[in-house]
């Protein structure tokens, strides 16, 4: 990146700076400071960053770079990112696609919420509910599905709901097997909330990690439609 020549008159450092604090909401990248990199370094060792794509005196920010222990373990795609940032309820402004009856319909995310429960009778099992809130951005009407009926839109949030939870299973899933990256924050739960447990397990936390159960719940809430044909 420092040795790009991306197009004259914009410094590569506050190019990338202005594109990232004006777009901090969405998901398709991970906003971070260099305070909040290296504090996430030092205490769960995981961090994720934007990752940054130059050709020729272009460049693109989208995506993820998984670091661990101050070193890149792996790339995430736009939509691993997206499903991390619902989980972490760190998302706004964002649109998810789906199928209902052989149409896509256009949802925009405005509002997410995460909350994690962390239960320790039995091992270690950690439920994340995640409720995004939003409006249509674009559907296509027919006689048996228009969004001024209810049960069309409460069937529009359920399937919405399993594409939604299904990204985040799928990305919880590689990072908790695949990586051994707690960038969920249950460590950080933990240490908050139960520290008498963490001390006994933060030194082996890399091998607990893959093996506790993490469960997701979605729910979905179309507030407001937008575009129709």
């Amino acid at each position: 990146i420092i040795n790009a020549n991306v197009i004259r008159a914009q410094t590569t450092d506050g190019v990338l700076y202005s594109n990232v604090k004006n777009n901090r909401t969405s998901g398709k990248y991970t906003v971070q400071t260099l305070t909040g990199l290296i504090s996430a370094l030092d205490f769960a060792g995981v961090t994720v960053i934007p990752k940054v794509t130059v050709e020729g005196d272009r460049y693109s920010v989208s995506g993820g770079c998984l670091l661990k222990n101050y070193k890149h373990v792996a790339w995430l795609d736009e939509k691993e990112n997206r499903g991390l940032s619902f989980v972490r309820g760190q998302v706004e402004n964002e649109i998810v696609d789906a199928f209902y009856k052989g149409d896509i319909i256009s949802f925009t995310v405005i509002q997410v919420s995460s909350n994690k429960e962390v239960n320790l009778d039995k091992g270690i099992d950690v439920t994340f509910s995640v409720r995004l809130e939003g409006y249509l951005q674009g559907y296509i009407m027919g006689k048996d599905k228009t969004a001024f009926d209810m049960k069309v839109i409460e069937e529009m949030e359920k399937v919405l709901e399993e594409d939604v939870k299904k990204e985040i299973q799928s990305i919880i899933k590689k990072i908790q097997k695949t990586y051994k990256a707690d960038v969920i924050g249950i460590g950080e739960h933990l240490s908050k909330f139960e520290p008498r447990k963490w001390r006994e397990i933060k030194d082996d936390w890399d091998n607990i990690f893959p093996d506790i159960n993490i469960d997701v719940s979605v729910d979905v809430k179309i507030r407001r439609i937008g575009l129709t044909k």
